[in-house]
C-alpha cells in the first residue's frame, strides 16, 4: 500500500476498530449527528485490512472520494471498521496512511460477544449454523477449512469464535505498535449504564467540543430471522447478483427484504456446561485485557 493522500483533502485522523457487536454502531450514528464530525459512509469499509478477504474499496483514489465531503469545518474525520482490530496489518497500514492517527477500541465481556457475534454471522449469511453451540463446536474445523459455511462467506477466520472474541491478544498486538496516548478503550457496559459520559469521554479523545446531545439511541441489537425458508432464499439471491452484478449486500431491494426477515430479539442464557467451557477458553484472555487496560473485569468471569 502506498498511503499518500490527495492534496487538499482532509483524510481520516481517527478510525473505530472494533471489536464486533461491542457498540461501534451506535457509537459511529451519534458521532455521525456531530458538526463537527465527519465519519465515513458506509461504515465497515475495510480498506486497510488487506489480510482478510472483505472490503468492496481496493484502490486509495476509492477510498479517499470517501471523505471527499469533509471540509475544514470538521475537527474530525474518521471511519470504523470492525476486524481492523483482529487484523494483523491493518493497523500498520493506517499509521502508514497518518502516523498521528488516533485509535478507539470498543470492547465486550467475550462470553456475551461470542452468541452475539455467532447471532449477526448467521442473519448476514455467513455462517450456516443458526445454534451457538454447534457453530462454537465447528469452530476448530473452520480454522482447518473444512465444514460448511454460510453461502455469503469469504473470510472463514470470522467464522471462529474463539479467535474472533479473544481481544486481549488483539490489544496487547495493537499496544506493541500505537502509542497508549493515541487509543482509548470504550466498553460496552459502560455505554449501557451511562451514554452520555462515554460519549463525552470520545469527543475529548478527539479534541471535538461538546454540542448538547442528550438522546443515544442504541443501533444494531441481536437479531434474529423470522423465516429460515425466507432467510435460505434471500440469501442466495444475494449471493446470485453479488457474484453477476458486483451487488453489495445489503442494498436495494433483496437488502430492505432481508431486513424485514429479521427482528429484534433477547438472547437467551446458554448452557451451564457451554458457559463454563467458554469461560476456561476466555478466562486468560480477560485477565491480559484487564492488566492492558489497566481495568479490573473479573466480573465478566462470574
Amino acid at each position: 500500500l502506498i498511503m499518500d493522500p490527495s492534496v487538499g483533502m482532509k483524510p481520516p485522523n481517527f478510525f473505530i476498530i472494533g471489536a464486533p457487536k461491542c457498540g461501534t454502531t451506535s457509537m459511529v450514528a451519534w458521532l455521525s449527528d456531530h458538526p463537527k464530525i465527519f465519519m465515513s459512509n458506509p461504515k465497515d469499509i475495510y480498506f486497510f485490512d488487506t489480510d482478510h478477504n472483505t472490503g468492496q474499496v481496493k484502490s486509495l483514489d476509492q477510498y479517499l472520494h470517501i471523505f471527499s465531503e469533509s471540509d475544514d469545518e470538521q475537527l474530525a474525520v474518521g471511519e470504523a471498521s470492525v476486524m481492523y482490530l483482529h487484523s494483523q496489518v491493518a493497523v500498520k497500514n493506517i499509521l502508514q496512511f497518518n502516523p498521528a492517527a488516533k485509535f478507539i477500541v470498543m470492547l465486550r465481556n467475550p462470553l456475551d460477544m461470542a452468541p452475539s457475534f455467532h447471532a449477526q454471522q448467521f442473519v448476514g449469511g455467513w455462517e450456516c449454523i443458526e445454534d451457538f453451540e454447534l457453530a462454537w463446536r465447528a469452530r476448530n474445523m473452520r480454522e482447518l477449512r473444512l465444514g460448511k459455511v454460510g453461502p455469503l462467506c469469504t473470510e472463514l477466520a470470522f467464522l471462529q469464535y474463539e479467535n474472533m472474541c479473544k481481544v486481549g491478544e488483539q490489544v496487547w498486538r495493537l499496544l506493541q505498535t500505537v502509542d497508549t496516548t493515541n487509543v482509548l478503550f470504550v466498553l460496552l457496559d459502560d455505554i449501557k449504564v451511562n451514554p452520555l459520559f462515554e460519549y463525552l469521554r470520545v469527543l475529548k479523545f478527539l479534541g471535538v467540543p461538546y454540542e448538547g446531545k442528550k438522546h443515544f439511541q442504541i443501533q444494531n441489537p441481536g437479531m434474529r430471522v423470522r423465516s429460515k425458508m425466507w432467510h435460505n432464499i434471500l440469501t442466495r439471491f444475494q449471493l446470485f447478483k453479488r457474484e453477476r452484478l458486483d451487488f453489495i449486500k445489503g442494498g436495494g431491494a433483496l437488502g430492505a427484504l432481508a431486513n424485514l426477515n429479521v427482528t429484534q430479539f433477547e438472547r437467551t442464557s446458554m448452557r451451564p456446561e457451554l458457559r463454563q467451557e467458554l469461560l476456561e477458553v476466555f478466562s486468560d484472555d480477560v485477565l491480559l485485557l484487564s492488566t492492558l487496560i489497566d481495568r479490573d473485569l473479573s466480573h465478566w468471569l462470574q
